[in-house]
């Protein structure tokens, strides 16, 4: 944990240099609070991207492929702390134990539900429900988040934060049930920060139109 807040530190400013980005959120977060942290997934970058956004050590899952050398398992799985997942066969009960222990312990747990690189997060795209199983057993709020990702260097990027939810089961339900429903949930947050966002460019880039028809 040490080593991690030296090299954040360290890591920082040329981070903020050649990846520059800002950070827009929807509410004040409760510092008191740990999440589960969900977002869309374009580039290996993204974790990092959002530990700093968030000022946070966020446990990621992350592909056993990330695993292969010794190097990139010292700095992945020591450094950041995360957890390796196999998806050809999903969750274990080891590694999901693991996830609810770090949750109780009061650590964030980070989570791209796509599952994969994608640019989307469109209905057509599949939902891993972790992220779900996660929330119902272990009562902790998820914090939806949207990456605006520019692929180039001195690009700056945004991270849009969104409004903490909890998911629960619902009187009646079952817990697949409640998983499935919640992965339609995960969908609409994101895709709403996403959208909104959208939204706002398309307004500033209309007034600055006018603004130069006048």
């Amino acid at each position: 944990m040490i080593l991690f807040w030296i090299c954040f530190i360290i890591a920082w400013l040329p981070f903020r240099i050649f990846a520059p980005f800002r950070v827009r959120k929807s509410c004040r977060l409760n510092k008191k609070s740990n999440y589960i942290i969900i977002c869309n997934h374009q580039s290996n970058f993204d974790a990092v991207l959002l530990d700093f956004a968030l000022h946070s050590r966020i446990r990621f899952l992350a592909k056993k492929e990330l695993f292969k050398s010794s190097w990139s398992r010292f700095w992945i799985k020591t450094m950041c702390g995360a957890i390796e997942i196999d998806r050809s066969r999903g969750l274990n009960v080891s590694q999901t134990r693991e996830v609810l222990s770090l949750l109780k312990d009061g650590q964030n747990v980070g989570i791209f539900p796509e599952g994969t690189r994608e640019n989307s997060f469109e209905e057509s795209n599949d939902i891993k429900g972790g992220a779900c199983l996660f929330a119902l057993k272990s009562n902790k709020p998820i914090l939806p988040c949207y990456i605006v990702k520019k692929h180039r260097f001195f690009r700056r990027n945004t991270v849009l934060i969104g409004n903490p939810f909890e998911l629960k089961v619902e009187d009646g339900q079952t817990l697949k049930e409640a998983i499935s429903a919640g992965e339609n949930r995960l969908r609409e947050e994101i895709l709403t920060l996403k959208n909104t966002y959208e939204d706002f460019v398309m307004q500033k880039k209309l007034v600055k139109k006018l603004k130069k028809e006048k």
